[in-house]
């Protein structure tokens, strides 16, 4: 069984996920590190390249094939939610946690980053409106929704841990 991480970008999924990882002693997996290594293309250069819609395919086919896997740690894009495959095997191969954090929190983490296609130049507005965009199908599929304001990364993945 896998323990999924989701959540919006910069609530500490792969942070998070990596601590998870080595505390229970199980393989860990960023799925937009693995597309980035599988294409040899950083995220924002396959969105120019080939846009949204390409990036989100192999994003589910990498996610298709971790949820076949054996158990793991698997950090997720903050988009992956979008596909209903995509929750699906999700759910099916393991138990999800939905990382949360406030629109401002998260642009403190990521504004600046070159990174994030899907942000551009409109930082907390931006991240508000993608979150909005969001919650329900992070909520509907989560079996464990933790807040990562104001807490370590450590303690975030102490409590994952008592849960699993």
């Amino acid at each position: 069984m896998s323990l999924w991480l989701i959540g919006m970008m910069g609530s500490g999924k792969t942070t998070v996920g990596r601590l998870v990882a080595a505390q229970a002693r199980l393989p860990f997996h960023d799925v937009d590190l693995i597309v980035q290594e599988r294409l040899g293309k950083s995220i924002p250069e396959l969105w120019d390249a080939s846009g949204e819609d390409t990036f989100r395919a192999i994003e589910s086919t990498i996610i298709e094939e971790l949820a076949s896997g054996d158990g793991a740690v698997i950090s997720t894009g903050g988009g992956a939610v979008l596909r209903a495959a995509n929750r699906k095997a999700m759910n099916r191969s393991g138990k999800v946690v939905w990382l949360t954090a406030s629109p401002a929190v998260l642009a403190g983490r990521v504004v600046g980053s070159t990174e994030r296609p899907l942000l551009g130049s409109g930082g907390e507005a931006r991240l508000a409106e993608l979150l909005e965009e969001r919650s329900a199908l992070y909520e509907n599929i989560a079996h464990l929704s933790l807040s990562t304001e104001g807490r370590t990364p450590a303690e975030v993945a102490g409590e994952i841990r008592s849960w699993m």
